[in-house]
């Protein structure tokens, strides 16, 4: 049974001094704060953020895989997986349309989709300034705590957000509907 806070005119602090109270009064810090940093050496700036577990409109997010540290990044045109650090564009901002989570490249002003290359490989581009089917996202926390990314295909599915490994950088792919080679990403707010 839970004890009933009774205080009869008493201030906290003094309350917290009565040892004959029945009050369990918990010392609980105000604040708490994350000083990550997305690189280990010290070759480049530390980027401090916060972790949250799903995306959030209005917010600016490192899209980071779990399992190699490596950001969602445009490079020359393409969407890969970069190290922190090196060139490219590694901001995301998450906007909302619809009811729909996108995300918008603030240097190039383009939405993170997908199309199909010439292999009939669906990879994750970043060349559409419109929505479209393809340009909307989802996250969904599994119960073992990591999150997926999903992105919606042309037949109103979601589907998961993979990669292939081709020469050195590891390409993001759209996989089927199937869970099996989803990757696992963290959502770093900046």
């Amino acid at each position: 049974m839970a004890n009933i806070i009774k205080s009869e005119g008493k201030s906290p602090a003094h309350l917290h001094e009565d040892k004959h109270s029945d009050i369990d009064i918990a010392n609980t810090p105000s604040e708490t704060h994350f000083n990550g940093s997305l690189v280990d050496d010290d070759t480049t700036n530390a980027v401090k953020s916060i972790p949250l577990l799903v995306p959030w409109p209005g917010s600016t997010f490192l899209i980071r895989s779990v399992v190699s540290g490596n950001v969602i990044t445009l490079l020359n045109g393409k969407v890969q997986l970069s190290k922190p650090g090196g060139q490219g564009s590694i901001y995301w901002q998450c906007i909302e349309h619809k009811g729909r989570l996108s995300f918008r490249n603030p240097v190039s002003g383009q939405l993170l989709g997908f199309n199909e290359d010439h292999r009939g490989l669906h990879r994750l581009c970043c060349n559409q300034i419109w929505h479209g089917k393809k340009e909307y996202f989802e996250a969904r926390v599994k119960p073992s705590g990591d999150c997926i990314m999903l992105v919606s295909s042309s037949e109103d599915n979601f589907w998961y957000i993979s990669s292939v490994q081709e020469h050195d950088e590891e390409t993001l792919t759209v996989g089927g509907p199937e869970e099996t080679d989803a990757k696992a990403w963290e959502f770093l707010k900046v």
